[in-house]
């Protein structure tokens, strides 16, 4: 090759990758001081050029491959996370401190009162006293600029150890192309893969988890998401598939995106799938409609064990694998998934993430007696009692907000307050909540703070609605929600959670087609025309609409028009 005598192709380019990695597992061998693995034969047949590299051996490859990269610096991470915890420490002795330096300027103040209680007795003060006040004072003084100096330090300390935990998505993304090949041909398939935003940072411990979760929708989207090349040819698409994956910032989060132009995901397949293996009732399947929401497509692809594939295979089956990527994502790092597909056309899954999970922009806010925390990134907006007003709808309290209406969910129900609020003198929060905008009500917003985020205790972990804790200056322990699960609790249903009977008999007949591009206007209205018992089918525009209403003739159309 060099000398320009052989040119680099596909089946010598696999021969090469396959080379380096023997010799790789051969070096592993040695530094462990195990027996060197032999060259298999078919091997050293293929680099002699004697015959090409079979199939059987090119699938080792993706089975070998669980993880794109090696954890050289795990030593290093434990150091940082050790140092992370110190200035912790460090935090709640410096709020001790602040204590201390009250109290000092308490004394202070009462001896000044006692000095000038004296004077005015005419009792002269003692030299003595007065070196006592003057000593104080300074005391006091030198203690606060020392307290004030600590707290800088240890904030640069902070924010210089979070600057190290940020490593480039690149960690995890220079290896994709190499499992993209490998496994694309083990499936004999042609797949072009396109990656960009590979300078984004995330916290290691994040990236650490993510990197599964990437490996689970990669597969799935060159398993049963991209077609085979005769199909893609059938069915007017290039012949070589292509998928995307794209990393970037949004609203102080990281956003990865992975999209394919495969056939997508056939809805009624997915229901009906779900359906066979008992993981939704009968009720809950007709319940889904024609076009599933985001929201719903999530919740069934993320079923334990389904799959719309028709054979699972050894490497994956569309949905097989997304259980454990939800829990990665939603669970455990408090972020988001959002699924979009159209058949024929392809399936993007977006991840939002936390930049970090050390530090965190909060707001705190007051109930009665108790204070919670939200995430900043999480909040939407804020507002008082005189800005809004409640309507009533299917027995729950709502709020029409820009041409949306988001349910209201109090958080004194939640954490079983019995004292309600007063509309004039609470605020409203709207939170996105990860399916959704939902709105909260509470009685004060207290504070916007930079915080550094605790873990729960380890009894406390499976807590889904709370995701840490952080200390306040008072050295108050407040809960931080987890914003993702509030969507769980804002489906607008009547009090006692079942359907309204009231002229059930009648709206059970009809049928209505809600068309919306906002995806938490369509499913509130979806869920307040069921709670009434009305059949609901949604579409999110105009060519859906048109495209569903071919297949079904439908009583009403509730629809937007700008």
């Amino acid at each position: 090759m060099r000398d320009g005598n052989q040119q680099l192709d596909k089946d010598l380019a696999d021969v090469l990758l396959q080379a380096a990695d023997h010799l790789q597992l051969m070096i592993k061998n040695a530094e462990e001081q195990e027996d060197i693995a032999a060259v298999p034969s078919a091997l050293l047949s293929a680099l002699e050029g004697q015959q090409a590299l079979p199939t059987s051996s090119k699938k080792d490859t993706i089975q070998k491959q669980d993880t794109l990269r090696n954890t050289n610096f795990s030593l290093s991470e434990q150091k940082l996370d050790e140092l992370m915890k110190q200035i912790s420490e460090l935090s709640v002795w410096t709020l001790d401190q602040k204590s201390n330096i009250d109290a000092m300027n308490h004394i202070a103040e009462e001896l000044h009162h006692i000095s000038h209680q004296l004077e005015k007795q005419g009792v002269s003060i003692p030299p003595r006293l007065q070196g006592i006040c003057s000593f104080t004072e300074n005391l006091a003084y030198k203690m606060q600029k020392g307290v004030y100096d600590l707290n800088r330090l240890s904030t640069e300390l902070q924010d210089n150890l979070i600057d190290l935990r940020m490593v480039p998505i690149s960690l995890i993304t220079d290896q994709i192309p190499r499992f993209v090949r490998d496994t694309a041909l083990a499936m004999e398939k042609e797949v072009q893969l396109n990656i960009t935003g590979i300078d984004t940072e995330l916290d290691r411990t994040i990236l650490d988890k993510v990197e599964q979760a990437l490996l689970h929708i990669i597969r799935n989207a060159l398993d049963h998401g991209i077609e085979s090349k005769e199909a893609r040819i059938a069915s007017n698409k290039p012949a070589i598939g292509t998928i995307s994956l794209e990393a970037g910032y949004s609203n102080g989060m990281c956003q990865i995106t992975i999209s394919d132009d495969g056939k997508g995901i056939e809805s009624q397949k997915l229901i009906g799938k779900a359906k066979k293996l008992s993981l939704i009732s009968e009720q809950q399947a007709s319940e889904y409609g024609r076009n599933l929401s985001s929201s719903q497509l999530v919740s069934l692809l993320c079923l334990p064990g389904l799959s719309s594939a028709p054979l699972i295979t050894e490497t994956s089956g569309r949905g097989v694998g997304m259980d454990v990527v939800h829990q990665c994502i939603v669970d455990e790092l408090s972020g988001e998934i959002h699924i979009e597909t159209k058949v024929n056309e392809g399936t993007r899954i977006t991840l939002l993430l936390p930049l970090n999970q050390a530090v965190m922009d909060v707001f705190i806010f007051r109930l009665g007696k108790s204070k919670i925390a939200l995430p900043a990134s999480a909040i939407k907006r804020v507002m008082q009692g005189d800005e809004f007003s409640f309507i009533e709808v299917a027995q729950r309290k709502a709020i029409r907000l820009e041409q949306q209406l988001l349910p209201i969910l109090s958080l004194r129900q939640l954490f079983f307050l019995d004292e309600a609020i007063k509309q004039e003198r609470a605020y409203l929060v709207v939170v996105e909540s990860g399916q959704g905008e939902v709105a909260l009500l509470v009685d004060e917003v207290v504070e916007q703070n930079h915080a550094l985020i605790q873990s729960l205790p380890s009894y406390l972990q499976d807590n889904q609605y709370v995701s840490g804790c952080i200390i306040s200056t008072a050295k108050q322990v407040i809960n931080v929600i987890n914003p993702h699960c509030l969507s769980r609790l804002s489906t607008v249903k009547s009090e006692s959670g079942e359907p309204l009977q009231e002229k059930k008999s009648i709206a059970k007949q009809i049928s209505i087609l809600v068309v919306d591009d906002s995806l938490s206007t369509r499913d509130i209205e979806k869920s307040i025309l069921e709670s009434y018992g009305f059949r609901v089918e949604l579409a999110s525009d105009g060519l859906q609409a048109f495209e569903t209403a071919k297949e079904e003739q439908f009583d009403l159309i509730i629809t937007d028009i700008e």
